[in-house]
């Protein structure tokens, strides 16, 4: 009786995913996982805005995005809101040392970074989703963190690395071969550095309740991911 669904042909499926095999953490066991593409019809476009947002189209580039506080109603999260200085080091070396472009994707209340060559900041542009995904999807590499768009890269079949990553060991937004997680160094009050693997042991990962009170209560420090830890990745990535 719902001439959309009838006309789509969606009582006809072909393919019937239950909720346990839609499981993201199930993503890394497909031995070939489909990705995203544009729709040619909009490549032209999409570029187009890319170009004239300064982006050089003759050299490769990386996208960079990291959370910060004050995207539309969403409060400040511990874990997740970042301190936007180790990326705005992390942008110079790409530039200078790498050789890259690099393009920043977020909202417009963020940080700013210092204009030069060689650094497209996205971070503004008003309802820029398509063109955000666009630029993950021709992108050399992707440097992200625990945000939503950090899964696009994936999506995309765009080499990914979700940094400060404290999700648990199946779930970090990455989930293909030439992938990266680099997580949160944590040390305990005594100073001795838990390793990612003690994390998830512990039930560290995926649970930041449990890291709020290591930190408040036990003298445990959570460190965000140093430029050169960033930059090490990246090269990873390049």
């Amino acid at each position: 009786k719902e001439p959309h669904w009838l006309g789509q042909k969606a009582h006809l499926p072909s393919l019937i995913l239950s909720p346990p095999g839609m499981y993201p953490a199930a993503l890394p066991t497909f031995e070939n996982p489909a990705f995203l593409k544009i729709p040619d019809a909009e490549v032209g476009p999409l570029a187009d805005v890319l170009i004239d947002n300064g982006m050089d189209p003759n050299r490769w580039f990386c996208c960079l995005h990291y959370r910060e506080p004050g995207y539309e109603h969403r409060p400040p999260r511990f874990l997740r809101d970042l301190d936007p200085r180790p990326f705005m080091a992390l942008t110079e070396d790409i530039i200078e040392n790498i050789g890259g472009q690099v393009v920043r994707l977020g909202h417009p209340g963020m940080t700013e970074f210092p204009r030069r060559p060689g650094y497209i900041d996205l971070a503004g542009l008003k309802d820029g989703f398509d063109t955000h995904a666009f630029a993950v999807s021709r992108a050399r590499f992707m440097i992200g963190t625990v945000s939503g768009i950090g899964h696009i890269g994936s999506a995309f079949n765009t080499p990914t690395a979700i940094t400060n990553n404290s999700d648990i060991l199946a779930f970090p937004g990455c989930w293909r071969d030439h992938d990266a997680a680099l997580y949160f160094n944590i040390y305990t009050s005594t100073g001795k550095r838990v390793s990612v693997l003690e994390q998830h042991e512990a039930g560290m990962l995926g649970n930041r309740p449990f890291l709020t009170r290591l930190r408040n209560e036990h003298g445990y420090r959570i460190m965000q991911n140093a430029p050169a830890e960033l930059g090490q990745v990246a090269r990873r990535l390049f």
